[in-house]
């Protein structure tokens, strides 16, 4: 397993490894026996690995850089920024188009319920697919569409000392908040999740930009049989396909609400979960794409996408029980416990110098009922579900926007538990615990 780095994240503990390139379907293996490696050697040291994409509320997420790009048996890449080649031009402009046109089935990609939770903040790019070019190629794609000369903007950075030769400065900068972005010489998937295989996203790539080869080859072959240059024919095919998808393209924050708006206005999609982008990809759009290439028959991708609507709500519902079962054996008995050493202060004297204990007593019983009611309707949501006998997108539409809403709620009133009760009573691995405790 190729590894070049490795390194410390943002959040404690968060660690990250770069590997180096090879071939895609490889590159996937080595990915999951790397996790499978990790979790191995964990465990002999009595640790546990999460790669669950949100752990924790407050924290940076986990997840994977799908570092992708198209080569031949000449050609190591052809993202390699050649303003007069061709195949750049062209690699460009089967991207975008690609990307524009099949949007949902990138975001079906790194679909799963732990990176709803991850998408959009802290590193994470939004749920709205877009690409990032950056200023350069941005410029580019300008020129190419109003039909101007391009001027070559490569820069150097001179360092002013004699013996260092000026070296050239890449193209383009990091725009964390692009889901899918150019980063030099390919272009790179920054919303796969850190329990995902980056085989789908990898799928996906190569099936939306074929799909936008074989029309640009077909187009560029009909204006050469009309009589057009070779050259003329990619240049005015590229021109077009780079007009009409152009609004794929967006350069700025993908954090700021401004842009959700902005997307809309766009034609772009918003498909904020899981279970929003199943409800959509199962459409003919898709069919025709996936069979004409070869990639699924129309029976495979509905296996596909129900066994994704089945994982998506297994996955809800073991956390929503787990987690009826940490409030309800451990957290509320120990919060109820607490109250009653409260209100069994027996020195008057003592209470009235801690005037504050009335404050918090209140507060911890407000805190308590809230945390068994938002129990109680977790409990009647699941069962509720459970024997509705719904199809499995249904049953995972529901899930998503009837039992995530009250499990979000619900673990909100037991962090306020954690931040009051005190340590040495708190029944369970505490945030301290799990991410600043060194033993």
């Amino acid at each position: 397993m190729p590894i070049k780095t490795r390194h410390q994240e943002v959040a404690p503990n968060q660690f990250e490894v770069a590997p180096i390139f090879e071939q895609a379907h490889i590159a996937a293996d080595h990915n999951l026996l790397l996790m499978t490696l990790m979790r191995e050697v964990a465990s002999k040291h009595n640790l546990s690995i999460l790669f669950h994409e949100k752990p924790f509320a407050g924290y940076n997420g986990s997840g994977k850089h799908n570092n992708w790009s198209v080569g031949t048996e000449t050609i190591s890449t052809i993202f390699k920024p050649d303003y007069e080649n061709p195949v750049f031009k062209i690699g460009l402009a089967a991207v975008i188009r690609g990307v524009d046109l099949n949007q949902d089935l990138l975001r079906w990609a790194i679909a799963s319920a732990s990176n709803d939770l991850r998408l959009g903040a802290n590193e994470a790019p939004p749920s709205i697919i877009s690409v990032f070019l950056g200023t350069t190629i941005s410029n580019y794609v300008d020129t190419l569409i109003s039909g101007t000369q391009y001027p070559d903007e490569s820069t150097y950075l001179d360092l002013g000392i004699p013996f260092l030769c000026p070296f050239s400065v890449q193209t383009t900068d990091r725009n964390r908040t692009s889901p899918f972005a150019f980063t030099g010489n390919k272009f790179e998937v920054r919303a796969v999740g850190a329990s995902q295989s980056p085989a789908m996203s990898s799928c996906m790539l190569n099936t939306l930009t074929a799909d936008s080869f074989l029309f640009l080859a077909n187009e560029i072959e009909e204006l050469k049989n009309s009589g057009t240059s070779i050259e003329q024919a990619i240049d005015k095919v590229c021109k077009e396909t780079l007009a009409k998808h152009k609004n794929v393209i967006f350069d700025g924050n993908g954090y700021e609400s401004a842009w959700v708006e902005e997307a809309e206005r766009r034609g772009l999609l918003n498909l904020r979960t899981t279970p929003d982008t199943l409800n959509y990809i199962l459409n003919d759009k898709n069919y025709s794409t996936l069979e004409k290439l070869k990639i699924f028959t129309r029976n495979e991708f509905e296996c596909y996408v129900q066994a994704d609507a089945d994982n998506y709500s297994n996955t809800i519902f073991l956390e929503a029980k787990s987690l009826i079962v940490l409030s309800d054996k451990y957290i509320i008995p120990t919060s109820v416990d607490y109250i009653k050493n409260i209100t069994s202060v027996s020195d008057d004297s003592m209470k009235l110098k801690l005037s504050g204990l009335n404050d918090r007593y209140t507060k911890l019983q407000i805190l308590v009922d809230k945390a068994i009611s938002k129990c109680e309707d977790l409990k009647h949501a699941l069962h509720s579900i459970e024997h509705e006998g719904l199809a499995p997108i249904k049953k995972a539409e529901r899930t998503g926007t009837t039992i995530c809403p009250i499990m979000h709620l619900l673990r909100k009133d037991l962090d306020s538990l954690e931040a009051i009760i005190p340590a040495n009573l708190w029944p369970i691995s505490s945030y301290d615990d799990l991410l600043y405790a060194h033993r």
